[in-house]
């Protein structure tokens, strides 16, 4: 998911502050990995709250958010 150009606004802040959309992801992933035979899911969020490389840009929340993400998926 993503990369450093890919990384440059919000998207990814919401997806992971959101429950709703944290779910519904899961969901979602699970089953296109499952119905295309990929054994797992590497995510990789290295600099949350840091949007590019301005760390004033995103939400305090960001970490958290990520923590949370990673345990529903």
């Amino acid at each position: 998911m993503g990369g450093w150009s890919d990384s440059g606004d919000d998207k990814y802040s919401i997806l992971a502050n959101s429950v709703q959309m944290r779910k519904k992801f899961a969901k979602e992933a699970v089953g296109f990995l499952k119905s295309r035979g990929f054994d797992g899911l590497s995510v990789d969020w290295h600099y949350p709250k840091c949007w590019q490389s301005d760390c004033t840009a995103g939400p305090d929340t960001d970490k958290a958010a990520f923590a949370s993400f990673i345990q529903v998926i």
